[in-house]
């Protein structure tokens, strides 16, 4: 009779001790888990022959500089792609210049493939993986996190508390 109570008193704390973990997880923003059944893969980067998009057959050098332009204006107010150079002829977008690290790269070409009329997107970016830009980035994450688990204290006691209370009653 005693084994079983303990063992009642263990799967209750262990519930107990789950649910605390998924309120903190939901407090600090870290996914409690990931499905591979909804990921979704990366678009069309630098994939041949995957996409089965009509390439339109008239061409001209206007759309090519609309293209351009609005490629270049995007990339002008996201940080870190303000040095990423365009050119586009026939369509086909080639992407020059630097960033500061390979995340930032594949979201100047993620970007740039997302535009209609573009056939394709041609890298030459240079990833320079400054220090500098890839610390602060990382410093304000680690700062980010670090509010939200000062915010979640209270809670992360009381649940503390709780988990305590639940574990010595089921041991009495």
């Amino acid at each position: 009779m005693a084994a079983s109570c303990t063992l009642f008193s263990a799967g209750k704390a262990l519930r107990v001790g789950s649910q605390l973990l998924l309120l903190l997880s939901i407090l600090l923003g870290v996914p409690v888990h990931a499905s591979v059944e909804n990921a979704t893969p990366p678009s069309n980067l630098g994939s041949v022959g995957t996409d089965s998009t009509q390439i339109e057959t008239t061409p001209s050098p206007l759309k090519d500089e609309e293209i351009r332009q609005r490629i270049s204006g995007i990339f002008s107010e996201i940080e870190g792609l303000g040095a990423v150079e365009v050119s586009v002829v026939q369509g086909v977008v080639s992407l020059a210049g630097e960033t500061a690290n390979e995340r930032k790269a594949q979201q100047a070409l993620g970007l740039a493939n997302r535009l209609t009329d573009v056939v394709t997107v041609d890298d030459h970016i240079n990833r320079t993986l400054d220090v500098q830009e890839n610390v602060t980035t990382a410093y304000h994450g680690l700062r980010a996190r670090g509010h939200n688990l000062v915010k979640a204290l209270p809670l992360l006691l009381v649940g503390f508390l709780i988990f305590g209370l639940v574990t010595w009653f089921g041991n009495e």
